[in-house]
């Protein structure tokens, strides 16, 4: 079988592990190419007020590669986009031009990504920004 190159499109820093760590590791361990695109900072990832901010995106950002590191993912394969966390609806279009170009560079043969609803506010732009994104690799190849 060949190696497939395998792209995970993560709201946040933590999904990959939280959502499709188990797929990962499976995916890797039957080597294929893992990559994650993270969408949002996190900046909004705690239910404390006072922890959220500059600190904590840069916090989850470090703990996205350290995740990565034990799933064995190398970090190079790690790209943030770093929209603010809860305003991705706000930015779809850029969103989806950013996600497109990630996509036209990386050439995935698998993309995973979340539904396009969640309770939390930032994801919710990015099932249309996944859409846009992925309609831009129509016809390519």
């Amino acid at each position: 079988m060949k190696a497939a190159r395998v792209l995970f499109v993560a709201p946040h820093p933590d999904d990959e592990c939280i959502n499709a760590g188990g797929l990962l590791s499976m995916l890797l361990s039957l080597g294929h190419e893992v990559h994650a695109v993270y969408m949002t900072d996190g900046r909004l990832g705690s239910p404390r007020p006072e922890e959220r901010g500059d600190a904590l995106a840069a916090r989850r950002r470090q703990e996205a590669l350290k995740a990565l590191d034990v799933l064995g993912v190398p970090r190079s394969n790690a790209v943030f986009l770093n929209f603010r966390d809860g305003e991705l609806i706000n930015h779809v279009g850029e969103a989806a031009r950013t996600l497109s170009d990630v996509l036209t560079s990386l050439r995935p043969d698998l993309v995973i990504a979340l539904p396009q609803l969640r309770a939390a506010p930032g994801p919710q732009g990015l099932g249309a920004g996944n859409r846009r994104g992925l309609k831009g690799l129509r016809g390519q190849g």
